[in-house]
């Protein structure tokens, strides 16, 4: 497995690390896939996404190509009822 991918031109990596319970004498091999494509995250609020397997990446990036109308509405909605509790308890906005 190559520690760099692509998948519709975004680049995303993926690293292995092991996690070491002492108490129970055991440990974990974790592997975490990161994306942080600035030309796919460019109009979003994150600078990266980190997922724990492969498809869970292929998915999220598909999202963010494909569903950005579906984001936009769902901020607009999230803008709204927050101003809407804001002003319920008497706070303001910056």
């Amino acid at each position: 497995m190559n520690s760099k991918s692509f998948y519709r031109g975004v680049l995303y990596t993926f690293s292995q690390r092991t996690q070491y319970n002492f108490e129970k004498g055991t440990e974990t091999v974790i592997t975490e896939y990161v994306c942080n494509d600035k030309d796919l995250l460019y109009n979003y609020d994150i600078k990266q996404f980190v997922v724990y397997n492969e498809q869970d990446m292929l998915d999220l990036i598909d999202y963010y190509f494909d569903e950005y109308e579906d984001y936009i509405m769902r901020k607009k909605a999230e803008t709204k009822y927050t101003e809407r509790f804001l002003e319920q308890v008497g706070w303001e906005l910056d």
